[in-house]
């Protein structure tokens, strides 16, 4: 079925645009700036508020080179690219700029810009803006440079997790801070991502991650803080595949949407409270019961505060109050409980000083009487406001709740307009007959109330309003001619307009309202006849529509500026009904296509996608449907049969009765060969890991067998061997053997600590590994005569890797080689809250400033004249501490008193 005759660009789209909400664009994430003939900023949405932190007003008059750039240059290439865009008719290339937004965050936005007067270079320009921040750093084309930025200056948390049953994670950026992790925790493996996701919402989480068809997927869940704290985050992860296509990792950032979830939470509440308040106002004025109205009341309030307990307190004539009506209290108090007038009780507090009251916690309060009744009931919070004026006042209406709650300002002005209309009601019902009650109905009104006789033509009655905002006096309005040109009406023919209210009954017009000193609004008016007691009167009612009009011309504005947006955006718009017909398509998707505009009308949009993804159009229509946007991944087909790969974001839109879909695509064939290229270099990466590891395992396997051999050989001769001169020369062998072994241990301990990633830890007594590893070294300290001394506690539970004890072991190896004969060795073990700080001090020569980073070199070493070793120990150190998340320090004792060193472990739970 071919498309029909909506399929033109001059019917469908200004209809699509005159319906489309108006805030479309900031849900598309899409910011819009307009810039006047004099580069100044006349206009800006939602969207770039949300993207820099700055509010219409704050935008409004700004520069092109007066924005929030991180550097003057950025600054001067984004003026340059303003002032010097093509016409609007002409294809744009887009420009991706780096700012710093009010919040001191770093976002990458990319700006695409056109002219409104169709010219080039000076002239009015619109901007289009998109926040491509988790893109460009998720891509890795981010850069921090000049403006001593850093990762924590991104608005989001960065992360790169495998994708396991857990999600451990690879790597995350350091403001995780604020919400109370480090980056430790997740990267040593303590914890992984799944740990921290909310339970209620973990199984979303995955569902979402397994249903991820295409290359990224986003959602909003809660996560849980290092307090418990429960944050609402958004996710946007980006899939890195391998050559199987499969999962392997995800890319991505989670931005902390707390804020904006607890104001829409508290948005809600006061859409139901005016909506309950709607509700209380139309059933007051139906409503002839004053006792069910009452009741009515309490429920609504407690329904929409959701708390347990409501009553109004009617104030007697002595000035006591009787609990008159209550919602969810024992029957036995309602009508009976009684409270004094005085200010020891909330009530009386109220009413005497007309001044609402809220009390967190009666058991803590001390300055009223709690009445029997509150107690029986568990109250613990309560909230009272009047009911009237001081001076005329019904009583107090309560709210009461068994649980701990603070009531908001909010909360306080829903109570009070509550109060108010049954204030009114009660008003109503005492003197509903009185003439003086209708104007007073009348002139609160925000319309113009005229009456007039409809024989002497002559004003009988007008509303205040039309003395307050038009500036007549009442006999100066009561003395004029209706038909009169001059009149308050401008620009109608009264005679005719009341001839026609004649023959209608009844007629609504647009005209002008007429103040005193000659100017006038636009104004619509409605004519009426009405009867009283044989007497017919002209009601008329204007009501303002300045507004209004406003309104409508912003509207036509607005077409104006999205059909400049639809024609010439670089992003592929295609419209098309739920069937799948094509209704209309915008130039970029037909210049990309290689298509003209008539062929599209016989189309349906499934057969422009690959063949395998048809038969699932239906299904995604119908996703669309449910969740109004949805946002996929797919190849789209040229008029030649080539392919362009298409990240798509579907909409769902309703006007005129018929459900239509808006699709914008944009192209992501670079961000599809960039992903490839991502994926080999890791591949590379891995393979040469691979190699290194199998080189040094070799290696070390073969020369120790080789080593231990001739070790063993030349202690068999040493023993055997009786001449003084040769049995010297062995044992010098089996001691260079011996050096040998230690240097092939220690370069193949070095090799798997340089890729030891994934170390596991476990709960060891540092104590008892200082005295392991300082059992390898008795001999050669009692040689020396060096006294080793320790001080620490009597257990030193630490979370570590066995791996540790190479680190005292080198350590005391080094101390024992620098001392001089005789000299002292001290180790300290303390207690820093969390962490354990151990220290190794020695009484050698001390190391040079300019050598106290190099030692931690390989093959690096201070005196190498009288001291023997290969100068990988303190690198082995190093290393084996930096896989527990931890680093190595030096530090001097004085001049010429030796050097300490020292490192911090995690403390384990004791």
């Amino acid at each position: 079925m071919s498309a029909s005759s909506e399929n033109t660009a001059g019917s469908v789209l200004p209809e699509l645009l005159e319906n489309i909400e108006q805030d479309l664009f900031t849900r598309l994430n899409i910011g819009i700036i307009c810039f006047d003939e004099y580069d100044q900023i006349f206009y800006s949405n939602t969207a770039v508020q949300d993207m820099t932190g700055l509010t219409a007003e704050e935008l409004m008059m700004k520069r092109s080179d007066d924005f929030l750039f991180s550097d003057n240059k950025e600054q001067d290439y984004f003026s340059e690219f303003i002032l010097s865009s093509e016409g609007m008719w002409e294809k744009e290339k887009s420009r991706t700029f780096k700012i710093i937004d009010s919040k001191g965050n770093l976002r990458y936005l990319t700006c695409e810009v056109f002219s409104l007067d169709g010219t080039t270079g000076s002239g009015r320009k619109m901007c289009l803006l998109r926040d491509d921040t988790i893109r460009t750093v998720c891509a890795n084309e981010s850069s921090f440079d000049g403006n001593d930025l850093k990762a924590s200056h991104l608005p989001f948390v960065s992360f790169l997790w495998r994708g396991d049953d857990v999600w451990s994670v690879e790597y995350v950026s350091e403001n995780i801070s604020q919400f109370g992790y480090s980056p430790d925790e997740f990267v040593s493996g303590n914890l992984a991502y799944a740990d921290i996701v909310h339970p209620d919402h973990l199984d979303s989480v995955k569902d979402s991650v397994e249903k991820c068809m295409g290359n990224h997927f986003s959602k909003e869940y809660m996560i849980r803080t290092a307090d418990g704290e429960k944050r609402w985050v958004l996710e946007r992860s980006y899939a890195v595949r391998d050559n199987g296509n499969d999962i392997t990792h995800f890319h991505g950032a989670i931005l902390d949407i707390s804020e904006r979830k607890e104001f829409e939470h508290e948005m809600e509440l006061m859409n139901l409270q005016e909506s309950a308040l709607s509700r209380l106002g139309e059933k007051a004025l139906s409503c002839s019961n004053i006792s069910a109205l009452m009741d009515y009341t309490l429920k609504l309030i407690a329904d929409t505060l959701g708390i347990k307990y409501s009553l109004i307190m009617e104030v007697l004539e002595d000035g006591n109050f009787l609990l008159r009506y209550g919602y969810g209290l024992s029957e036995w108090c309602i009508g009976s409980a009684l409270v004094e007038k005085d200010t020891g009780s909330p009530a009386g507090y109220t009413a005497l000083t007309g001044i609402p009251l809220i009390i967190e916690d009666l058991h803590k309060e001390e300055r009223f009487f709690v009445p029997r009744y509150l107690h029986e009931h568990g109250i613990v919070s309560s909230a009272t406001v009047i009911i009237g004026e001081r001076g005329n006042m019904y009583g107090v209406l309560c709210v009461h709740s068994d649980k701990r709650r603070i009531f908001n300002e909010h909360d306080i002005n829903f109570l009070q307009s509550a109060a108010n209309i049954l204030a009114e009601t009660i008003k109503l019902r005492d003197s509903f007959t009185s003439l003086e009650l209708y104007r007073n109905l009348i002139n609160q009104s925000s319309d113009y109330i005229m009456v007039l006789n409809a024989i002497t033509k002559k004003f009988i009655y007008v509303s205040d309003r039309i003395f307050d905002d038009l500036g007549y006096s009442r006999s100066e309005v009561l003395e004029k001619d209706v038909f009169n040109s001059g009149c308050i009406i401008a620009g109608c023919n009264i005679q005719k307009l009341v001839g026609d209210v004649a023959e209608h009954g009844h007629l609504v017009m647009e005209s002008e309202l007429l103040r005193k000193d000659g100017s006038s609004f636009p104004a619509e008016i409605s004519f009426s006849f009405v009867e009283n007691e044989g007497i017919t009167y002209i009601v008329l009612i204007g009501r303002d529509i300045t507004e209004k009009k406003k309104a409508g011309m912003f509207l036509r504005e607005s077409e104006t500026k999205m059909r400049a947006i639809f024609d010439n955006a670089s992003d592929l718009i295609c419209l098309f009904d739920t069937e799948g017909r094509i209704l209309e398509v915008n130039r970029a998707m037909k210049d990309i296509l290689g298509m003209q505009e008539h062929e599209f009308t016989t189309l349906n949009v499934a057969e422009l996608l690959e063949p395998e993804i048809r038969p699932q159009v239906p299904d995604i229509i119908a996703e669309t449907m449910e969740k109004e946007i949805v946002t996929i991944e797919l190849e789209i087909l040229k008029k030649d049969g080539s392919s362009v790969p298409l990240e798509v974001k579907l909409q769902m839109m309703e006007f005129n009765g018929k459900k239509r879909m808006f699709a914008i695509g944009r192209d992501i064939s670079e961000r599809r060969v960039l992903e490839s290229a991502i994926r080999e270099h890791a591949q590379q990466l891995e393979y040469s890991n691979e190699v290194k590891d199998m080189f040094a395992d070799i290696t070390s396997h073969d020369l120790l067998g080789s080593v231990s051999l001739i070790e063993g050989f030349a202690g068999y001769l040493e023993e055997m061997e009786t001449d003084e001169e040769k049995k010297h020369l062995l044992e010098n062998v089996v001691s260079s053997t011996a050096k040998l072994k230690k240097t092939i241990d220690s370069a193949s301990l070095f090799a798997r600590l340089n890729y030891a990633s994934d170390m596991t830890t476990e709960v060891l007594d540092l104590q008892q590994i200082y005295y392991s590893a300082l059992e390898r070294l008795l001999l050669k300290a009692n040689d020396d005569g060096i006294n080793i001394e320790l001080n620490s506690p009597m257990q030193c539970n630490a979370l570590v890797n066995p791996i540790i004890e190479e680190v005292f072991y080198n350590l005391l190896s080094n101390a024992i080689k620098y001392s001089p004969r005789g000299g002292r060795v001290n180790v300290e073990i303390l207690n820093e809250g969390d962490k354990w700080r151990i220290s190794v001090s020695d009484e050698g020569p001390g190391i040079p400033e300019d050598y106290k980073e190099k030692i931690f070199d390989r093959f690096q070493r201070v005196g190498t004249s009288r001291v023997s070793g290969q100068g990988l120990g303190l690198t082995i150190s190093r290393m084996a501490l930096k896989c527990h998340g931890e680093e190595l320090f030096v530090s001097d004792n004085g001049a010429g008193q030796g050097s300490t060193f020292w490192f911090t472990v995690p403390m384990a739970d004791r």
